[in-house]
Formats: structure tokens, sequence, C-alpha cells
């Protein structure tokens, strides 16, 4: 298959998201899924959108290509997908993109695909819409995406409906179905929930396969850190709405810089005392409380963390002890300052780098945590964290 899309600027992102606000209007009040999120993707590398269910990934990724419904939806912020703002296009111009410039693999293929039409027609149906071929034509190439997703017999397979597929086989008809546009991004939305491991090392590992050969970038969504181990470069990790942490995903797993973070981690295997849940729930998200969203479950929370705004997100200073949670910017206000020799630092970096300075540097959302009288490692030593088996943790 060849590209058609034109060449990214490699010093451009692809994709950029700004603030994106996703709102639902329901009877009970306004939900505040997606309350300012903002990430980068630049060509050809995985960014993985992580954090417990609620935590708004699946609608930020839907949001991108404003799948979401509006109303009861209302999408504002800026999406940029090579220099385009796509929360001002038009629908014609995101029925273009959609599919053949930026493709979705969604969470529950039984779903996703049509039960009346055979899974051959479905692949052929995406390639007729971003192509002008025959009906022949089409179905040949159906064929062969079938075949690229290592689908045994793809031929005779075309002529199958879904519900003659096992969850594996129908999750690769997905795949082909995103495969068909030829697209630059690829929105995979928990495209392994439900499958065994097995089948499940098989997909990451398909998906991996694809976006090296076609240059694809990828945004995954994902509860499971160990899928995020094995795929990601980059990591946003999302909490009712907000951004808590991104990082590159080695500094995630060895040095996480947020209480949530961190306690994200605890609940995998070998990393805390036990496989609980985080004690608590998630804050009403049509009644957001004031503070940081997770102060009501940070075992760090002091009477600070729970008044104004959720604090900004701000750069990990260069050069600071990332342990013990140093980072540039200003820390929530009423909450304690940062230690001097960090903050001299901080003003230091923030004068001579932008805002968002590259995919390399880790941002972390301003935290109690990081104070001058708070010592993130210390504070680790003293507090369990292990994923509390508590009755409100699900």
């Amino acid at each position: 298959m060849s590209r058609r899309h034109t060449t990214t600027d490699q010093t451009e992102p692809l994709l950029r998201v700004t603030d994106l606000r996703t709102r639902f209007h329901t009877d009970d009040g306004v939900v505040r899924a997606v309350d300012g999120v903002s990430f980068d993707i630049t060509a050809g590398e995985t960014v993985c959108l992580v954090g417990e269910s609620g935590s708004g990934k699946t609608v930020t990724a839907e949001s991108i290509t404003r799948l979401v419904e509006c109303p009861p939806g209302e999408i504002s912020g800026r999406i940029e997908f090579r220099g385009e703002d796509l929360t001002a296009a038009s629908e014609d111009r995101l029925r273009s993109l959609r599919g053949a410039e930026i493709a979705h693999v969604f969470q529950n293929p039984q779903d996703a695909l049509n039960p009346v039409h055979t899974v051959g027609w479905q692949v052929a149906e995406v390639v007729q819409i971003h192509e002008s071929v025959s009906r022949r034509a089409a179905r040949k190439r159906a064929i062969d995406l079938l075949d690229r997703v290592d689908i045994p017999d793809p031929a005779a397979t075309a002529d199958a409906y879904p519900h003659e597929l096992s969850g594996g086989m129908k999750q690769r008809v997905l795949v082909a179905v995103a495969l068909a546009g030829e697209p630059d991004l690829l929105i995979a939305d928990e495209p392994t929930t439900a499958l065994d491991v097995t089948i499940q090392a098989q997909i990451l590992d398909l998906i991996a396969d694809l976006q090296a050969e076609f240059d694809m970038a990828v945004l995954f969504v994902t509860h499971d850190l160990g899928v995020v181990a094995r795929v990601a470069d980059r990591v946003v990790v999302l909490y009712a709405g907000k951004v808590m942490e991104r990082a590159p995903v080695d500094r995630l797993f060895d040095a996480p810089a947020h209480p949530y973070s961190r306690a994200l981690l605890a609940c995998l295997p070998g990393r805390g005392e036990s496989n609980g849940a985080i004690p608590g729930d998630l804050p009403d998200v049509t009644d957001p409380p004031p503070g940081c969203r997770f102060a009501s479950r940070c075992p760090f929370a002091v009477e600070d963390c729970h008044e104004g705004d959720h604090p900004p997100l701000a750069p990990v200073a260069e050069g600071a002890d990332v342990e013990a949670g140093a980072t540039v910017g200003d820390p929530p206000a009423g909450s304690a300052p940062l230690a001097a020799s960090s903050a001299e630092r901080s003003a230091e970096t923030a004068r001579s780098a932008p805002p968002d300075a590259g995919p390399d540097r880790e941002h972390v959302a301003a935290c109690i945590f990081h104070g001058e009288d708070y010592d993130a490692a210390q504070l680790d030593r003293e507090v369990a964290w292990s994923a509390a088996e508590d009755d409100h943790g699900e």
C-alpha cells in the first residue's frame, strides 16, 4: 500500500490537542467528561491515555474526530491535525478525514461490526468510500487487508459474518477496516479488552508491526499498565477528566511524579503490597470538588489540596530529583512553595524553554506533594503504596 497523504513535518506534531473540554448536558446537570486535556502526538510514535474507568479516556479519543454526538455533547478547545483545527472543520471535511487519515479501532468488535454484512463487505466498503475503485477491486483489497492482519484463509473469511468469528478474529477485522484508508493516525480504544492474554499479545504485536510498516502514529487508550509498558513511547495520565501527568514511559514507571500515577502503579503485581484498588471513588463530574481532583483519595492531601482550582501542569525541572517531585512553575495557590533551590532552577528553566518544550519533558499537575515541607521519597516510605482492598475502590 502506498501513502497518499501529505508528509508531516517532523518538527511539528501530527496531532496537537490543546485545552480540550467535552461536556454533556443531561437532566442531572453538565457532565464535565473531559476538562482541559492537552497533549501532542508526533508521526510514528505511540502515546497512551491511561487512567481508571471514568477518567475521560474514551471521550477524549472520540472527541478528536468529533464522534461525540453534539448535542447533548459540547466540544471546545483546539484539536489540530497537521495544523488544521478539527473543532472548526465541517462535517464533510470530518467524513473525509475519518478512516482515511485518522482511523479508530473500537473497544467492542461485536458492537463495532455490522452483524448483517460479511466482514469482507465491511472492509471493502471502507476502501470504496475513500478510493474510486470497482467493487471487485475493493473486494480484492479487502482480502489483501485481511491477509495482512494475519487472518487465516482470508478469501473464505471475507464471506463470513461477525458472529462466525472469534473475538480475536473480529478485532483483527477491525484493524483491517482501520487500515483500509491508510491512516496516518490510528486511535485504538482498549483493543485488547475481553481477549485472553495470548490473543492480547498477538493484537499488540500486530498493531506494532503495522505501525512500523506504515509509519503511523498511535493513540492507545487503556487502563492496563502492562499494555502501557509494552507499547507506549509517552503516557498521559488522566483522572476525572484532568491530566495528572505527562511523561516518557520509562520515566513514568521509574519515577512517577504525581501521587495518582504512583497509586496506579501500586496496583501492578509486584509494585504494591497487595493487588486491590485505590481506595475511594472518582469525584462527581457534574459537580467536581474544588482543588485537586484526586485530593479526596490522596494519602498526601492536606487542607490546601481541597481549595482553589485544580493545579495546572508544570514541567519537571531539568536536573531536579524527580523522585523528590521537583517541578517547574508555580505551585497551586495556597500550597507550600517549592524548595528554594528547585524554585531557582524552575525560574531559569521557565525563562529558557517554552511551556511545553518537547516530547521528552515530563509534566505534572503542580501539587502540595512537591512543596518544600514534603519529601516525596520519604513520604513513599511512610505511606503504604499498596492498592488497598477497599469496598469503594472499583
